[in-house]
């Protein structure tokens, strides 16, 4: 993820710090559509739908996932 550093210069950032907004971002979309999920029932959510890239050890659980998560969303509403 590029961070802007100051008017004209970019600089790449990993970590927790940059993917917290993005999954922040993703569980706002699914509670909009669900806004009685559990927290326990939207972790189960995100981390099922996350689209694994590798060693979890190093990549953690993946990647968060948004149109997997609108799509399992739906099914579960159907239900």
């Amino acid at each position: 993820m590029e961070e802007s550093l100051s008017e004209s210069n970019y600089g790449l950032k990993s970590g927790t710090s940059m993917s917290a907004p993005h999954v922040s971002g993703v569980a706002a979309l699914v509670l909009d559509r669900n806004k009685h999920l559990s927290l326990a029932d939207l972790t189960k959510l995100l981390l099922d739908t996350s689209t694994p890239l590798g060693n979890e050890l190093e990549y953690g659980h993946g990647l968060v996932n948004a149109d997997a998560a609108i799509k399992a969303l739906e099914g579960l509403n159907t239900n």
